[in-house]
């Protein structure tokens, strides 16, 4: 198994994008020996080749690209994220598959969990 940090912070990364405690304001005036973090998202994978995300945090784009494992491989479309665990799904939500969207409720989603399916 391989697990690799994609952020390590709290929501709103580090620095914050809006605080000026010490810590934060000696960061952006390159006075912290400390790096910069985007929030808190793991990936996970069995073999190296496909990937497992668990959670989509709203750094997600910024981490991928950070990331060489997780870069589309070839072709026009593809990617080596096999797909996301949602350790907390809102009320209601929209999930995009294949690129058809479905809009749905957390009720709904648990009554019909044997439909999900990673690939």
């Amino acid at each position: 198994m391989q697990v690799k940090i994609l952020g390590s912070a709290a929501g709103g990364g580090f620095p914050q994008w809006n605080c000026a405690c010490p810590n934060c304001h000696a960061l952006r005036g390159g006075q912290f020996q400390g790096k910069a973090r985007s929030q808190t998202q793991v990936a996970i994978s069995s073999d190296g080749e496909t990937w497992f995300l668990l959670g989509a945090s709203p750094d997600l784009r910024y981490q991928i690209e950070s990331s060489p494992e997780l870069y589309p491989r070839s072709g026009t479309r593809s990617s080596p994220i096999g797909g996301v665990i949602l350790v907390s799904v809102p009320d209601s939500f929209e999930v995009i598959e294949d690129n058809q969207c479905t809009r749905g409720t957390a009720q709904s989603s648990m009554e019909n969990v044997e439909s999900i399916r990673l690939r």
